[in-house]
C-alpha cells in the first residue's frame, strides 16, 4: 500500500446536525460559521485505498482517539468518525490517520490536517440575543492543511492576460473584448480586442481621462462609459467608432451597469454628502429614475432579466441602522425592498447566469460570501486569501474565479462549498480582475 494516502479534505469536519436547533437563528449561524456547541464533531475521511478488514486508528497529535475496523459496506465510501468533545482540547492540534493492513504496520497519513480550537461564547459571537437549548461556550473549529500536495497549477493557454485597470467585459458572441488601458497613467482609453488574435483592433478615449467602462448593449453595437473627470456618460459605436456625449449624472460615476435589454442603464454617484442611483434610458441618454443612497457605493450587479440590481454600500460606522450592506432594489420602481448587511467591504460581485445565486468578494473581511437571491440570504460564507478583490462565476456555474490584492494567483473555488479546488499562478503582479469566458477559459486583468 502507497504511504502517501489520500488526504482529508476540506470538508472533513461537519456539525453533527441532531443536535441542533433548527428553529434557533443564532444557533444555524453558529453552526454555518463553523462554531460547534461541546458534542464533540464527525471527521469525515475518503480514502479510497480502505478495504473490507482494515483497521484505521484517528490519530489527534499521534495520539489514537478512535478506532475503527472497515466494514465491505464501507469499503470505498467515505467513512465517518466522530470526535468526543473531551478529545478537543484549546490550541492547535494536528489530525491524521493510519491504516492497517492485515498483520502489516501500521501506515500513517503523511498529508496531515491541523486544527484550531478556541472556546467563543455567544456574546464573542455576537449572538448574545439568540435563545437555544445551549447557553455554554461554543467550540469553534477552524481547519488547514499545511502538508497536503501543493495545488498551484501555472497558466495556461484557457487563461488570457489582459494587461490594464479596470473594466473588462465581452460582447455576446466573445468576440470582442473591452477594457481600459492608462499607458502613461494620465490619458485612458477603452480598447477593443480581437479574442482569437489577442489584438488590439480599436481603442476609444472622450479625453477626459479616468475612464470606467460600465458595460455594453446586448448586440455589442455601443459601449457607454464615464468618468471621474466628467458628469457625462459618452456612448461609443463600436462600429462606426462614433463617440457622443449622454445623460448628464451631475458627477463622475464609479460604478454602472446596463441591462440585459440595454435599454436601461443605472450609475450610482456621490454630490457632496449625498448619494444616488440614477436610471438611464439608453434610447434617450435621459434619466428617468433617481434614487437616494448611501454616499459610498462599492459596487452594482444587475441580474439577467433587468428587474434587480444589487448595489453594495459602505454604511455608517456611526448608526446601527444603516450598516454596511448590499442593497436589493427593485428596478421598475427604483425602490429598495431588501438590505443584506455583509461584514466588511463587498468589493466585486457577480451572479450566476440565471440570477439564483450573488457572490460577493469581501475585501476587507477577507470572504467569500453566497447570497441566494430569492430569499434574499446569505447562504454561505468561506474565508478567502487576504482581501478578495474581483469574483466572477464560470459559465456552467460550478466554479468561482478569485483574484487578491496579494498574489499573483487565481482561486478556483466550488461554486457550493467554496472549497478552493485550484490556484493558478499567473506570473503576473497586481491582478485587477477575472472574467469567465463562455468556453469556461479565463480572462484576467493585471496592471503590470
Amino acid at each position: 500500500m502507497n504511504s502517501t494516502r489520500t488526504p482529508l479534505t476540506a470538508p472533513s469536519v461537519k456539525v453533527n446536525l441532531d443536535t441542533l436547533d433548527w428553529k434557533d437563528t443564532g444557533i444555524r449561524l453558529a453552526s454555518r460559521e463553523d462554531f460547534f456547541p461541546y458534542n464533540g464533531v464527525n471527521v469525515t475521511i475518503a480514502d479510497p485505498c480502505l478495504a473490507s478488514d482494515n483497521e484505521l486508528e484517528l490519530l489527534l497529535d499521534d495520539k489514537v482517539i478512535a478506532r475503527h475496523i472497515i466494514t465491505t459496506a464501507d469499503a470505498g465510501s467515505p467513512l465517518t468518525i466522530h470526535v468526543k468533545p473531551e478529545d478537543l482540547t484549546e490550541g492547535r492540534h494536528e489530525l491524521s490517520y493510519r491504516v492497517k493492513i492485515n498483520n502489516q504496520p501500521f501506515q500513517t497519513c503523511e498529508q496531515r490536517a491541523e486544527i484550531h480550537v478556541a472556546l467563543r461564547s455567544l456574546t464573542d459571537l455576537r449572538l448574545e440575543k439568540a435563545t437555544s437549548r445551549h447557553h455554554g461556550p461554543f467550540a469553534q473549529i477552524q481547519i488547514s492543511y499545511p502538508h497536503a500536495a501543493p495545488l498551484a497549477t501555472r497558466a495556461n493557454d484557457n487563461i488570457q492576460m489582459v494587461q490594464g485597470i479596470h473594466g473588462l467585459t465581452l460582447n455576446r458572441d466573445a468576440s470582442r473584448l473591452y477594457f481600459v488601458q492608462s499607458p502613461d497613467g494620465s490619458v485612458s482609453y477603452v480598447r477593443a480586442m480581437d479574442t482569437r488574435t489577442q489584438t488590439i483592433v480599436h481603442s476609444y478615449s472622450p479625453e477626459t481621462g479616468g475612464e470606467t467602462l460600465g458595460g455594453l448593449s446586448p448586440n455589442g453595437d455601443h459601449a457607454y462609459v464615464n468618468s471621474r473627470y466628467s458628469n457625462y456618460i459618452w456612448e461609443i459605436d463600436t462600429k462606426t467608432h462614433d463617440i457622443k456625449k449622454g445623460a448628464d449624472l451631475e458627477s463622475g460615476s464609479p460604478y454602472m451597469v446596463v441591462s440585459s435589454s440595454g435599454e436601461r442603464l443605472y450609475a450610482c454617484n456621490t454630490l457632496g454628502i449625498n448619494g444616488y442611483l440614477k436610471a438611464v434610458d439608453t434610447s434617450t441618454q435621459s434619466i428617468v429614475l433617481s434614487l437616494p443612497i448611501n454616499p459610498w457605493p462599492f459596487g452594482l450587479a444587475i441580474n439577467s432579466s433587468g428587474s434587480r440590481v444589487y448595489l453594495a454600500h459602505g454604511g455608517d460606522a456611526e448608526s446601527d441602522s444603516d450598516p454596511t450592506a448590499i442593497d436589493v432594489i427593485d428596478t421598475e420602481k427604483l425602490k429598495t425592498v431588501a438590505r443584506i448587511p455583509i461584514t466588511g467591504s463587498a468589493y466585486s460581485m457577480a451572479l450566476n447566469q440565471d440570477s439564483t445565486r450573488l457572490y460577493v468578494a469581501d475585501i476587507s473581511a477577507s470572504e467569500i460570501a453566497v447570497i441566494d437571491t430569492a430569499t434574499n440570504k446569505i447562504i454561505n460564507v468561506a474565508w478567502s486569501e487576504k482581501s478578495p478583490r474581483h469574483v466572477s462565476v464560470s459559465a456552467d456555474g460550478k466554479h468561482l474565479y478569485v483574484v487578491t490584492f496579494t498574489s499573483a494567483f487565481i482561486w478556483v473555488l466550488d461554486a457550493v462549498s467554496l472549497e478552493v479546488i485550484q490556484k493558478i499562478d499567473t506570473g503576473k503582479n497586481n491582478l485587477r480582475e477575472v472574467l469567465a469566458r463562455p468556453d469556461n477559459g479565463i480572462f484576467v486583468l493585471y496592471f503590470y
